[in-house]
């Protein structure tokens, strides 16, 4: 979608104000004219919705999120397909990082209050197998009403670059706060939130970042290997209860930080009174530390209290939106999080130099240009010229050089002149790929003319893929994988009992007796029942073919025995015939049991109990009948 305009309708919203922008869109604030209330808008940038992979697991994730329903997350109200945009619940506050920016570090009291609203929220997201992946200051709002939100819920996994914002692999605002285990590709879960919570505590308590370094290649290497340093070496009056609580937060290993949102909630809340401090704490850090920082990894939007509020939304579904569905990864998945990154110097770069990495402007700096893993084109252009220009293979985790004056110069051409080119590959493996109508082979990067461009794809049992692009001179794009969506198939569910969660691919959607829409290919149905013991099954579903799933409920085993014989009854209903015993297998639940004998010569002789039968459990009920005396 253009540029908005004020006053322009969108749907049922007229534009008031332009927030902020990004890299997967603008944010404006919006009123909704059917109830008269200020929205945040959030309008996606075109190359996103072209997609159809993308725009399917956008609509997927909204759905999740839209379920969400707790006072400490962002309310998500509409996702419109037509025209593009999310509308999200517009806040009026100032973030955390904005409340340290003013206030410095801040006093125990006032964090844990502000943790004791964020960490229910978190627990009941991660209770729902989502994990919120990028935790930090920015990501937490102080509503003017004194209430706390979690913003940005689902922040980008997966793009056509293999990054989430831009061409270089950077992911902004993320660096400060990451987990090792997002650096090193390894399964996420709950407590990777706990790391970027520590980091987030860190910063509150000390009003420093556990790692301050503008070298991303050096940052990330601290997350994984370096002890933090001590919060009191940043700020002796730290309250002496908050240190040990952060420094467990942010150990390397998972399995030594906080396992839950509740257990960090509850050291927070077991913290006694602080002690009068006898200093004050500087507010602010040395001149220039705390801006350059935030420069190289934040965005750079309107500093309003209520624009902070809506430009948070920026990253609310993410340019790619994956709401991580507990921990499971795709398989075969060839998008990652983020590419260890490694180090470009580039010698002899002029100062008045234009450098960019596969047609888009890049900021450079003497320290060398931070890139993930992967194959990118840079160029160098001066005074509307290409001055040079080289392929190069960025190595995971390594120093590379080079030398601008090697190349180039002679052989420079007009920006106008240069041809573009994009490459990627397809899943499945060799489906036929047509740019501009005509068919073209991928196997390696295909020079296009620059200009707006459609490539489809289609391969049998799957469904056509349509996008269009852009090419400036000289740009490269690479898409990655690209996943052909398969043809629609159903699933299923049978003997699924009431009041129970179902659950397709980690995503709550339907109840017993219903069909469930899905494509071709590998997916997991769970089914949730209060009490009782679960069910999750890998379904494959082949193209032309649907899937019947049947939920059998586990049953245990009853056991009961009389001595004379008796007669043997459960909920009042007779139990087979008159006998020392009587075996059967019932489903979970309490049960009245009846062992009736008929005397001794004199009035009947009854013994009553209540047994609990539990899923693949066993009870026995044994009596033995005496005369009376």
């Amino acid at each position: 979608m253009a540029e908005l305009l004020i006053g322009h309708i969108v749907g049922k919203y007229r534009i008031e104000e332009k927030l902020g922008e990004g890299g997967m869109g603008a944010v404006y604030k919006a009123t909704d004219l059917t109830l008269d209330r200020p929205v945040a808008l959030k309008v996606l940038l075109a190359e996103i919705t072209e997609d159809q992979r993308l725009r399917d697991r956008l609509r997927q994730e909204a759905r999740a999120l839209a379920r969400f329903n707790h006072p400490n997350i962002a309310i998500l109200y509409e996702f419109d397909e037509v025209n593009n945009f999310l509308a999200m619940e517009f806040i009026e506050g100032q973030t955390v990082d904005h409340l340290l920016s003013k206030e410095g570090a801040l006093k125990a009291e006032k964090i844990v209050g502000i943790m004791k609203q964020v960490l229910p929220a978190l627990s009941m997201a991660h209770r729902a197998g989502i994990i919120h992946r990028d935790i930090k200051p920015s990501n937490i709002m102080v509503t003017n009403q004194g209430s706390v939100k979690i913003m940005d819920f689902g922040i980008a996994k997966v793009s056509g670059s293999g990054a989430q914002t831009v061409s270089t692999g950077r992911i902004v605002g993320s660096y400060l706060y990451i987990s090792p285990e997002q650096i090193e590709h390894r399964a996420v879960d709950a407590r990777t939130d706990i790391y970027s919570l520590g980091a987030t505590l860190y910063e509150m308590a000390t009003n420093h970042v556990p790692f301050e370094t503008e070298n991303h290649f050096l940052l990330m290497k601290a997350h994984i290997e370096e002890p933090p340093p001590l919060p009191s070496d940043k700020n002796p009056e730290i309250h002496s209860g908050l240190e040990p609580i952060i420094l467990k937060a942010l150990e390397k290993n998972p399995a030594d930080r906080y396992q839950s949102a509740e257990e960090i909630l509850s050291a927070l809340s077991a913290l006694p009174p602080e002690k009068k401090r006898k200093r004050k704490v500087s507010k602010v850090k040395k001149e220039g530390e705390e801006s350059a920082l935030r420069r190289l990894f934040t965005l750079d939007v309107k500093r309003t209290a209520a624009a902070v509020a809506a430009v948070l939304i920026l990253g609310f579904i993410g340019i790619f939106v994956a709401l991580k569905i507990a921990s499971r990864p795709e398989k075969d998945e060839k998008f990652r999080l983020i590419a260890p990154p490694g180090n470009l110097v580039l010698e002899n770069f002029p100062s008045d130099g234009i450098l960019k990495v596969d047609g888009k402007k890049t900021e450079y700096s003497s320290d060398g240009l931070t890139l993930s893993e992967g194959k990118y084109q840079l160029s160098v252009e001066k005074d509307g010229q290409v001055i040079w220009q080289e392929g190069v293979q960025i190595a995971s985790g390594k120093n590379q050089k080079l030398d601008v004056l090697a190349t180039g110069g002679a052989q420079a051409a007009p920006l106008t002149d240069q041809a573009g080119s994009f490459a990627l590959n397809t899943d499945p493996a060799g489906a036929q790929v047509f740019l501009d109508g005509q068919p073209v082979a991928v196997e390696e990067a295909v020079s296009v003319p620059p200009g707006r461009h459609e490539l489809r794809l289609s391969a049998k049992e799957y469904r056509d893929t349509t996008i269009q692009f852009e090419l400036a001179p000289g740009e490269s794009k690479n898409f990655g994988t690209l996943r052909l969506p398969g043809l629609a198939q159903w699933i299923t569910l049978k003997g699924v009992p009431k009041g129970a969660r179902v659950l397709l691919n980690d995503v709550q959607v339907a109840s017993s007796g219903q069909k469930l829409e899905v494509v071709s290919g590998t997916h997991t149905v769970s089914v949730q029942v209060p009490n009782r013991t679960g069910f999750v099954q890998t379904v494959q579903v082949p193209a032309g073919k649907p899937v019947t799933v049947t939920y059998t409920l586990p049953k245990g085993e009853l056991s009961l025995r009389a001595v004379p014989k008796a007669s043997f009854f459960i909920d009042g209903r007779p139990a087979g015939r008159e006998g020392p015993a009587f075996d059967t297998s019932l489903e979970s639940g309490s049960y009245k049991i009846s062992l009736k004998h008929p005397g001794f010569g004199k009035e009947p002789l009854a013994f009553d109990t209540t047994v609990f039968i539990g899923d693949g459990s066993s009870a026995t009920v044994r009596h033995i009948f005496r005369p009376k005396k």
